[in-house]
This record gives C-alpha cells, sequence and structure tokens, in this order.
C-alpha cells in the first residue's frame, strides 16, 4: 500500500467530519479511554469496538458503548495525522499505528486471529501496555544483560532489543533476527557466544505477547491447545475409496498415491488444525439449533468437533438449513453463547454463501478449482481449500466432476460446508474441450476467486 493509499484510508475511517466536541463531564473518561486504546494497540495490534467495550466496562465502573468510544477518541486520532497517531480507527476495529501505513497488515491480522482466545490481563497491568516498550518477559532482561556484556561500547543494544522485541510481538517468524542485528553492527565474536544469544532469544520469543495469537504468548498457546488429530469430516461417500496403487481417477494415468492422494496431503490445501476446530465447533452448533428448531432428526448435535458425528444425520440437518439459510440470523439472535469471532463468522455464511452446481476442473497444491454450473451474473472460479481433507482426497473422481456443493466463506478463504456431493457424469471429447474454454476464458477476465 502506497503512502496516498494509506492516508486516503486513515481518512475514510477517521474522517475529520465526524470529530464532535467532548461533552461536558466526559474528558476523564476520554483520558482514561486513550489509555485504554494505546495499550490494546500495543498488546493486540487489532481488536474490535465491541470487544474493547466489553474489556473497558468490565474493569471500570463507568461504562461507555462503541459510538462513545468512537466519538472520545476521533478528535485525538485526526488532530495526530495519520503518520504520527498511536492508534486509529479501521472498520468497527482499533488499530495499532503499524497497520494505519499498511492497513492490509490489520486485514492478515484480523484473519489470523479468528478462533483464538483472547489475553485479557487484571486492569493494573492492562494499563501498563500503554507504553510499548513494557513486557512481563524477563528473558529479555537477561538478553540485555548479554548483549550489553558482549558489546561494551556499543550504543545500538537498546534499539536492537526494541526492535526484536516489537518484531517477535507482530510476527511468529525469526527470519529477520539476522538482519536486525547486522543493522545495529552486533557481530558476535565466535559460535559459542553465537548459540548462547540464540538459546536465551528462543526462550524469549515463547514467552513474548503476540498480535497473532491476541496477546497470548507461544508457551501459553501451546498449553491451551496441546497437539491434537484433526477432527473427522463427516462427509457422505458415496463411491469406494481408491487403493494408493491403483490408476488415479483423475485421469493423469499416474497411481492414485502419486497424482490426486499427494496433492490431498499438502497441507497448504486444507485449514490449519486450530481453523478445522474452530469451524467445527461453529457448524456443528449451527446444527444442533437448525435441528431442535425444525425437528429434523431426534438426536442432540454435540458441539465437540471430536466427537462422533452421523454423517447422514449431519447431512439431512444441512439440507433444511440451506433450504432457508435465514435461519442462522435467528440463532444468532436467539444464542448467547457464541463468541464474537463465531458470530462474525456465521453472519458471513448467511450473507455470502454460494449453493449451487459446480464442475471441479483443476487440483493444485495448494486448493482445488471450481467453476460454477449455472449462467448466472456471477460467472468467477473460486480457490476452494478442504476442512480436515483435500478435495483431491474428499472427491476421488476423474476431471472434470459435476458436483454440488455449498460454499462458505472462512477468514479469507473459501471452504465447503463439508459435505461435498459427486455426480458419475462422464464427459465426452467435446464437451471436455468446451468446459476447458470456458475455465481459460473465466481465468482470463475474472481471475480466480480466493475469498468470498
Amino acid at each position: 500500500m502506497t503512502e496516498a493509499q494509506a492516508r486516503k484510508t486513515f481518512e475514510k475511517h477517521n474522517p475529520a467530519g465526524d470529530i464532535k466536541r467532548c461533552p461536558n463531564g466526559k474528558a476523564k473518561l476520554r483520558d482514561l479511554l486513550h489509555v485504554y486504546a494505546q495499550a490494546a494497540a500495543n498488546l493486540y495490534g487489532i481488536i474490535s469496538l465491541g470487544e474493547f467495550v466489553e474489556i473497558f466496562n468490565a474493569q471500570n465502573k463507568e461504562q461507555t458503548t462503541a459510538d462513545e468510544v468512537y466519538a472520545l477518541l476521533l478528535p485525538g486520532v485526526v488532530k495526530a495525522g495519520w503518520n504520527s497517531t498511536w492508534y486509529g480507527f479501521y472498520g468497527d476495529s482499533i488499530v495499532h499505528y503499524n497497520s494505519i501505513r499498511n492497513f492490509d497488515l490489520a486485514d492478515d491480522l484480523e484473519q489470523e486471529q479468528t478462533g483464538k482466545p483472547r489475553f485479557v490481563p487484571p486492569k493494573e497491568q492492562f494499563l501498563e501496555f500503554e507504553w510499548e516498550d513494557y513486557t512481563d518477559n524477563e528473558h529479555w532482561d537477561k538478553i540485555y544483560a548479554f548483549l550489553k556484556g558482549a558489546f561494551i561500547r556499543t550504543k545500538n543494544v537498546s534499539d536492537a532489543i526494541a526492535e526484536l522485541r516489537a518484531y517477535f510481538t507482530r510476527s511468529l517468524s525469526i527470519s529477520m533476527t539476522g538482519v536486525i542485528l547486522d543493522r545495529y553492527d552486533l557481530v558476535f565474536a565466535d559460535k559459542k557466544q553465537a548459540h548462547g544469544f540464540f538459546d536465551m532469544l528462543a526462550l524469549a520469543k515463547s514467552d513474548t505477547r503476540v498480535w497473532h495469537n491476541k496477546g497470548h504468548t507461544p508457551n501459553e498457546m501451546a498449553k491451551m491447545f496441546p497437539p491434537q488429530k484433526r477432527p473427522k469430516e463427516p462427509t457422505l461417500q458415496l463411491t469406494p475409496k481408491i487403493e494408493p496403487n491403483k490408476p488415479c481417477p483423475c485421469g493423469s494415468g499416474k497411481k492414485y498415491k502419486k497424482c490426486c492422494q499427494h496433492i490431498g496431503n499438502s497441507e497448504a490445501a486444507l485449514l490449519s488444525l486450530g481453523e478445522s476446530y474452530f469451524f467445527y465447533r461453529t457448524w456443528y452448533k449451527l446444527l444442533d439449533f437448525v435441528n431442535k428448531k425444525l425437528r429434523v432428526v431426534d438426536c442432540k448435535i454435540s458441539p465437540k468437533p471430536e466427537d462422533a458425528h452421523d454423517a447422514m444425520v449431519c447431512y439431512k440437518i444441512r439440507n433444511k438449513l440451506w433450504e432457508n439459510p435465514k435461519v442462522i440470523g435467528e440463532f444468532l439472535r436467539g444464542t448467547s453463547d457464541l463468541s464474537y469471532d463465531e458470530t462474525c463468522l456465521l453472519r458471513s455464511w448467511e450473507e455470502r454463501h454460494v449453493k449451487g452446481k459446480f464442475v471441479l476442473m483443476k487440483y493444485l497444491p495448494e486448493c482445488a478449482i471450481f467453476m460454477p454450473v449455472d449462467n448466472g451474473k456471477d460467472r468467477r472460479l473460486y480457490s476452494v481449500k478442504g476442512i480436515t481433507t483435500s478435495v483431491a482426497e474428499n472427491t476421488q473422481h476423474k476431471l472434470p466432476v459435476m458436483l454440488d456443493t455449498v460454499l462458505l466463506p472462512f477468514t479469507g478463504k473459501i471452504i465447503y460446508d463439508s459435505f461435498i456431493i459427486s455426480h458419475e457424469v462422464e464427459f465426452g471429447e467435446g464437451m471436455r474441450r468446451s468446459l476447458d474454454e470456458e475455465y481459460a476464458e473465466l481465468s482470463a477476465k475474472y481471475g480466480i476467486a480466493e475469498k468470498l
């Protein structure tokens, strides 16, 4: 994003025309909200106004609302300006100044945070995060002492530590560590000294509060979400499973294990483990509500992804759901135990799902390409990821494949609603050529949609 684009986006979401004079008696509240906003921006990188208000109201006697937060804080944000403010508004969220210079980072961060619990310390500690150099991680003090001892005459140690801490707060990678050290002319005398530093750095990184984890450290996330098997996908298997050494049904001439099964094992073609659990927790809660409301079958649908779920039962409820998607809105209005992320996801399903017939045209290592069959206005190709198994592994059929499914938005990706019904339709040479031509035309004209 260019500087001009960043300024324009900032002015769109922080319009000077919305500024109102601070009401009498609200100055103290405004000042406290400012500290909270700065602390939240440093701790999370991005936070919705709704969640920000929940945290503030839980920790203070005086209550506020999202509209009041916006009205009281906007003047200070606009006055500071897009390149000097500590935080700003972006849609219905508060974002750190780092994202104001590139709002694409805020979109990516919001997606990365989806489905994760938020770290909320007590008020006294929460307000400490107003200062960007605050940390509750003692490992950074040890690293500082180590570097001061190794580079006695170097004035850059403090700045290097600050940049390393900021980097690990905003990234789960370690790839820039060497670049940062070189920038401050911190070159180790020998391998022993370097190994000692990187051992200490690994400990510090694991206990650093990370934006991607909504303020939780990697160590805390590992304790909350120990390694698990993927939830079992209750997809109906209407065709026999293919033996690994049999010819691949896609028609490539290769063995299945060296063709589509190999693609099916690509992690890039699936949701992550955490994402798959988040999907199924939300999906099963919705199916249970639909079942109770419409009395489809006489049973309860467990919201736990690891529990056994009868595929045919889920399929029957799912069909009733998509006959009347507005039932999702009823679920949202009538259920109080949904998280903010679950609410946003369900709302996107109600508004942006795509139901219909598609032709599965290609398997790629990171997705499958669907082409819609009907001749409506929307003729985009769709890049679709699997949930716990790839589309290639799920379908196991010679390409192209005619299928029925419902495509769903999911944190900037496209998935399906766990059910793909493939049809035993054999395409002749002329029809295959026609489909290939249509695919090439749509790809050139519209590209391939990666989100709904």
